[in-house]
């Protein structure tokens, strides 16, 4: 079940592209032929655009005066042109989907993630905890109650 909505927006994404959608054609040419930077890295960040990457900056900033070795990824290719001039290691974050994002981790290996406000994906997050690499969520405002909007995703409750 935490699968399904990656294999729901990759079926839809695919349906798109086939289609003559340009932007599904351009999301799935990102991920499938990019070149996944190689790990392991300190630290991960994940910004779903370029909003949730400018709010990242101060702290990509300082992982960077720490001389930590940081990723960031992107899931739009909003903030992409943005990253490539300033980030040394940039990527689309992977479909979620098991063999996508057991690839991803295996090349990355990231020591710790930190997602910006909303774009957590229920096979990453599993996949993480499963492989022990801590994670965390910045800038996301939950209203009490939030999580009975979800019944069907138990393995974020917890961090309600």
């Amino acid at each position: 079940m935490k699968w399904l909505p990656g294999a729901l927006y990759g079926a839809a994404l695919r349906g798109g592209a086939a289609e003559g959608h340009k932007k599904a054609r351009a999301m799935l040419s990102q991920r499938r032929g990019q070149d996944i930077p190689e790990g392991p890295f300190d630290l991960w960040i994940h910004a779903a655009s370029l909003g949730e990457y400018l709010m990242a900056q101060a702290l990509i900033h300082r992982a960077h005066q720490a001389n930590l070795r940081v990723l960031v990824t992107f899931f739009s290719s909003s903030g992409a042109d943005i990253a490539r001039r300033n980030e040394a290691h940039f990527a689309f974050v992977p479909l979620d989907r098991p063999r996508a994002v057991a690839h991803f981790l295996a090349r990355t290996q990231p020591r710790q993630a930190l997602f910006m406000k909303y774009d957590l994906w229920p096979g990453m997050t599993a996949m993480l905890r499963k492989q022990g690499i801590p994670y965390a969520v910045a800038f996301a405002q939950v209203k009490p109650g939030a999580s009975k909007l979800w019944p069907w995703n138990p393995w974020e409750r917890p961090a309600w």
